[in-house]
């Protein structure tokens, strides 16, 4: 958007700002930046939907020839995007415990559940109806990047995903710190009990900032990027690894496991290996062939 700054110190810039945030002990001190974020989002679907529509005409969803219903060939990104989506559930459970009132949390996942899933099912079917395949992976790049109206999209999708990552990286700071700090004394107190300086937590948030800003930078793309993470990991958390513990704890309990809750777990197993070997796969050929979209 400013061609005298490049994009790296754009990253640095955000990283700087992004960090501090970082080293907060708890999610209820992120409830005012999640309402800063879906602002933003509300903001950038609005300004997409509206230039949309003011200059394209919406498409006959049932003219197959436009529109294919499935294009095998672009799956692997498709789900890229969709698991980057909602296979976040990993962070779940620290919402929870960062409740007021806890006990309202099923009623709250639910009605939000519901509200995103439709949200995110309609949006991409509108754009797909409006600019038919030439509909970009990041959707506000469709946008004039000139524009105001498409710098204001692309402002805004900048303020959603950066507090979306303070939420996002919750449990992946809390799995590192637990492994790191709790296998040793870094400030025993008197009575010989380890008690960790939180300097050290800082150490490590500060840590994962850095890695992930160089794994971005090295990437270029931010469709690209979402592939790779949504193929490595999200697949692995969201597909392989609950079939694995279900089947694990089943057994250990001797609990009756029936045969369909088998079949169910052994398709979400192979389905989460094809995913990501796949979407990584593709994603990764994309980035050292350099046939990516830069977002």
């Amino acid at each position: 958007m400013v061609p005298a700054v490049p994009a790296w110190a754009w990253m640095l810039i955000m990283a700087g700002a992004l960090t501090p945030l970082t080293y907060l002990r708890s999610y209820k001190y992120l409830a005012f930046t999640s309402i800063l974020g879906d602002i933003a989002v509300v903001i950038g679907v609005v300004t997409v939907v509206a230039y949309g529509f003011a200059n394209f005409t919406i498409g006959n969803p049932l003219d197959t020839a436009r529109f294919p219903p499935v294009v095998w060939s672009t799956y692997p990104n498709f789900f890229g995007n969709v698991a980057f989506l909602f296979c976040v559930h990993m962070v779940v459970p620290p919402i929870e415990q960062s409740m007021t009132k806890p006990s309202q949390f099923a009623t709250a996942l639910n009605i939000s559940m519901a509200v995103v899933t439709v949200l995110n099912l309609a949006l991409p079917a509108v754009c797909y109806l409006l600019w038919g395949s030439s509909v970009l992976p990041i959707v506000v790049s469709n946008l004039p990047e000139t524009a105001w109206y498409g710098i204001l999209a692309r402002v805004a999708l900048i303020v959603d995903l950066f507090f979306t990552f303070l939420v996002v990286i919750v449990p992946t700071r809390d799995i590192l710190e637990s492994s790191i700090l709790g296998a040793r004394c870094f400030n025993p107190n008197r009575g010989g009990r380890c008690r960790p300086s939180y300097i050290w937590n800082i150490i490590i948030r500060t840590l994962i900032v850095g890695i992930i800003v160089g794994f971005a930078e090295a990437v270029g793309s931010f469709s690209s990027m979402m592939d790779i993470v949504s193929g490595l990991a999200l697949s692995f958390m969201a597909f392989i690894l609950p079939a694995v513990m279900r089947f694990h704890l089943s057994f250990k309990k001797d609990d009756t496991y029936r045969w369909w809750l088998i079949v169910i777990d052994f398709f979400l197993f192979l389905f989460g290996l094809v995913a990501m070997f796949t979407t990584t796969y593709m994603a990764v050929l994309g980035v050292l062939s350099g046939n990516f979209h830069v977002d």
